[in-house]
């Protein structure tokens, strides 16, 4: 019984170290102003996509003073180190559309859909944030640094 009982507390503690190394790194706030500084880059496999964004690091945490394509973390500065890329994936199913990357539009008229209910509040932040760039506009999103970019895992809307 007792060995019973220590074997599931041993596989118990296993399973949960397991999924602590599987979940994403802790987000944290980034406030942004859109612009042309921020070109895209748009990769896509079959029906998924990523985009990045070049962004500039803000000399302070005044989200008013961020000239286009600054970010600024809410409670200090990016410091040098930190990913001049803020990164979004979507891995389901979308359909996207792109016009040319060129001229005043730095996401070149970027659109996504997708017909998965499940999927459609995801690519509302994915549109949400390719418009706020657009528009040279204030955002913010939750984001964490992995792979020399900070990824995106929500976008306020």
């Amino acid at each position: 019984m007792i060995r019973a009982i220590t074997i599931a507390v041993v596989l118990a503690l296993a399973v949960t170290t397991v999924a602590r190394a599987n979940a994403d790194p802790t987000s944290y706030t980034l406030r942004c102003r859109g612009g042309e500084g921020m070109t895209m880059q748009y990769f896509s496999t079959g029906l998924a996509f990523s985009l990045r964004f070049a962004i500039a690091h803000a000399p302070s945490t005044d989200a008013q003073a961020l000239a286009p394509g600054q970010c600024t973390w809410l409670d200090r500065p990016l410091n040098p180190d930190e990913p001049t890329t803020l990164s979004i994936r979507h891995g389901k199913r979308a359909n996207t559309t792109l016009d040319a990357i060129s001229g005043a539009d730095p996401t070149g008229g970027f659109r996504a859909s997708t017909d998965l209910v499940s999927e459609r509040e995801k690519i509302k932040d994915v549109n949400a944030l390719t418009q706020s760039i657009r528009d040279s506009a204030h955002f913010t999103v939750e984001a964490y640094s992995q792979d020399g970019a900070l990824v995106v895992t929500k976008v306020h809307r």
